[in-house]
């Protein structure tokens, strides 16, 4: 740069040369991302994304790109026109799309990802929009800024459903603490009055009376009288033997 001064009349430049460096640091690529629809619910769940870069810049840029979808879209497919480059995806929830290439002035680069929501879960996807705003962009080391170009995806309301028993689980439980139950406070009891106790009266013990035996009633008993028996006479030798007997036994007695 070359400095000159016509006025002032009488103005002198010292030193009229100076030496500057221009850098280029314009982004050298365009970024926009769309979807298909604008929201989804139970009977319609599947959406694409859109991406699509351009190279605004007069020369190749070199491009990296990673694309982390929200957490409740689910992949189910990827697929990139345009530029030279890999494209790097996986199914599932959470995924990082990637794409690794170069892009030829005016080139366009567009990526489709393919998807759905999971309604089966439990809570399912709701009460909020899914922008899919978790996308990096370098054009030739250049940050190229992607968050103004996003469209959302509106899920349905979340509807409140009848609660369900908590399932225990010993790792995470959290114990509430039980409310005291109240302690019975103990009525003090009416001290009990010793009752006279009537003492019972001896009774008297009866007396045996003794009972007349009935005196017992003669029976007349018939008796027989005695028939006169004959009485046979002793013989002559029958007195004689007796007499011998009883002298005897009037001798014995004698002796003793």
């Amino acid at each position: 740069m070359n400095l000159s001064a016509a006025t002032p009349a009488g103005v002198v430049i010292a030193d009229n040369r100076g030496v500057g460096t221009i850098i280029n640091d314009d982004a050298p690529l365009s970024f926009d991302k769309s979807a298909n629809k604008g929201s989804v619910d139970a009977g319609d769940n599947t959406a694409v994304y859109r991406i699509e870069v351009e190279n605004v810049s007069a020369v190749t840029v070199t491009v990296e790109l990673d694309d982390t979808v929200d957490g409740e879209f689910i992949v189910s497919l990827a697929d990139s026109t345009g530029g030279t480059g890999t494209l790097n995806w996986s199914a599932g929830a959470g995924t990082t799309v990637s794409w690794d290439g170069t892009l030829a002035p005016g080139e366009n680069l567009v990526i489709l990802i393919n998807g759905f929501f999971d309604f089966s879960t439990v809570p399912p996807p709701c009460g909020r929009t899914v922008y899919n705003d978790g996308v990096s962009l370098s054009g030739d080391g250049i940050t190229v800024p992607t968050g103004s170009n996003l469209a959302g995806i509106d899920l349905p309301p979340c509807v409140l459903a009848a609660p369900v028993a908590p399932v225990p689980d010993s790792s995470d439980d959290i114990v509430l603490p039980k409310r005291p139950s109240p302690t019975a406070t103990a009525k003090p009891s009416a001290t009990p009055t010793a009752t006279k106790t009537k003492t019972p009266t001896a009774t008297k013990t009866p007396t045996a009376t003794r009972t007349k035996t009935p005196a017992p009633t003669a029976t007349e008993t018939a008796t027989a009288k005695p028939s006169a028996t004959a009485t046979a006479k002793p013989s002559a030798t029958a007195r004689r033997n007796r007499a011998q007997r009883q002298r005897r036994n009037q001798a014995r007695q004698r002796r003793e």
